[in-house]
């Protein structure tokens, strides 16, 4: 099961198979009350769980183990090349030298690396750190929800992982560069790939939701009017008139970001 946790909803999906041939068995999301995510962290985990235990229970989930990420703004990523000597163990000495590119207490954040390049000598890092108050808010309200969370990725990385499962891993005399943009409620991810790897990541303060209070207040349309017009629902030639200058900004005001 992967329940996706964000500002304005819960996602789930649920889904059965192997990595070469996987199957969406239920799928569903429920609006999130209010406040109860704020700033990357999860500010009512009572409110979350609720939300989590009705989607499982009106889907009739049957899984218990849970896949799920945290966002990108609350996660410390850096990327780090180090020298390393015939005798030396890169996990030891990963742990010594994240105290130079981690601004935070090694004892106040959980901390995973991924080796991107081991050349020699040297090896290129990826390290990734979030502070244990964040991840615990995210996993405590799935275990709240009587689930268990099983792994716990980035959202940029999750991103990455689902463009790579869906479309491959471009060869390198491809020379590809890719930009994976998933538009939330509150700000939107941004993960640029070169040859499917991750080269740069970031999130833009723009989003649905910045879009959606615009043509409400706006056109006088009520939220649920806004949402519908945004997926291309028509709700005729008049509101459409007034609504496109409105939907151009908030495009703009994305592109300008990830420019």
């Amino acid at each position: 099961m992967v329940v996706d946790i964000g500002s304005s909803a819960v996602k789930l999906l649920e889904v059965r198979g192997s990595a070469d041939a996987f199957e969406v068995v239920r799928a569903g999301l429920a609006p999130v009350p209010e406040g109860a995510l704020a700033n990357n962290t999860i500010q009512d985990s009572v409110a979350i769980s609720d939300v989590i235990r009705r989607l499982v229970e009106n889907l009739k989930v049957s899984s218990r183990q849970v896949i799920t990420a945290v966002p990108g703004p609350a996660v410390i990523i850096k990327k780090a090349l180090l020298e390393l000597r015939p005798d030396e163990d890169l996990e030891t000495l990963l742990m010594i030298e994240a105290q130079n590119f981690i601004p935070e207490s090694l004892e106040n954040v959980n901390l995973d690396y991924q080796v991107l390049r081991h050349e020699d000598a040297q090896a290129e890092v990826l390290l990734v750190a979030v502070r244990k108050d964040i991840l615990d808010g995210f996993t405590g309200a799935i275990r709240q929800a009587g689930l268990e969370p099983s792994i716990v990725d980035v959202d940029y990385f999750a991103l990455e992982n689902m463009f790579l499962l869906n479309y491959g891993s471009p060869t390198a005399d491809q020379n590809r560069t890719v930009a994976l943009v998933n538009i939330g409620a509150r700000y939107s991810s941004i993960n640029i790939l070169h040859n499917g790897t991750s080269t740069t990541t970031g999130d833009v303060q723009a989003g649905g939701g910045a879009i959606t209070d615009d043509l409400v207040s706006s056109l006088g349309i009520s939220y649920a009017e806004a949402e519908r017009l945004q997926t291309g629902e028509d709700l005729g030639a008049a509101v459409a008139e007034r609504a496109l200058p409105i939907l151009e900004r908030g495009a703009n005001d994305l592109g300008e970001g990830i420019v």
